[in-house]
């Protein structure tokens, strides 16, 4: 059993990131690599990074009305975050089901969710696509403003049901610090930390931000399976702070 502590640490959402070995792991995609590369960029506007997520070939843009709670791909999204979310209390304790786990993180996600409704360009965004087979790609950036202001983006690509998630290759400028995983359960979670440079800035060469990746698959052929109706989800987030947002 994986302790608590263990968990807390490798589990945490604002600090997993992701890559799994093995058969629970899809190959990445070239959309895949360039959704990525266009997150751990990080000098330009929301409504810039639209713009470049458009131009990837093999994806199509998602109204985002398409995500409201009771639509397919928004019950999809609300299932990612919600797993997300319940891995920590599944993998820490045996007290607990891991579905009832699951639909508790999912009621309080499925209650707070108004992300999903910024407007690009105007101190936040959000941008969602899909692919041939089905993966979801949802891009959430937030721009936060004072004294601590902060810049983050989040991009979560969700596997449709029976499908191991995608484990996309990081841009080669990225420095690799960690590579924690955990498993407990029959459930896995892999993870890739570390720095992005601040490549094209002079002044700050020697600066940088911090970024995760985190995979976490849906055990197939589980009661968890049969309710999320995902396959998985890969989580890429960076972000910044202290420095000027647009």
């Amino acid at each position: 059993m994986v302790s608590a502590t263990l968990v807390s640490r490798f589990v945490a959402p604002a600090i997993l990131a992701g890559a799994l070995a093995g058969s629970c792991l899809a190959d990445t995609t070239p959309a895949a690599d360039a959704v990525v590369a266009q997150c751990a960029r990080l000098f330009f506007p929301a409504s810039s990074l639209a713009e470049s997520l458009d131009a990837i070939p093999g994806l199509t843009r998602l109204p985002l009305d398409s995500f409201a709670p009771e639509a397919e791909h928004g019950r999809a999204l609300r299932m990612a975050l919600a797993y997300n979310r319940a891995l920590q209390g599944i993998m820490a304790t045996a007290l607990i089901a891991p579905e009832n786990q699951l639909m508790r993180e999912f009621d309080v996600v499925a209650a707070d969710t108004p992300w999903l409704y910024s407007t690009p360009g105007q101190g936040g965004g959000v941008a969602a696509y899909a692919d041939a087979a089905g993966t979801l790609f949802i891009i959430d950036r937030s721009i936060t403003t004072g004294r601590q202001g902060r810049r983050e983006t989040r991009c979560l690509f969700i596997a449709p049901p029976d499908t191991a998630p995608l484990v996309p290759v990081l841009p080669e400028n990225v420095t690799i610090t960690d590579t924690p995983s955990a498993s407990s359960r029959g459930f896995n979670v892999s993870a890739r930390q570390g720095r992005i440079p601040f490549d094209d800035d002079a002044a700050v060469s020697t600066a940088s931000a911090g970024f995760s990746m985190v995979t976490m698959p849906v055990p197939p052929g589980t009661r968890v399976a049969d309710l999320a109706g995902i396959g998985g989800v890969t989580i890429f987030r960076q972000s910044t702070s202290n420095r000027s947002s647009q």
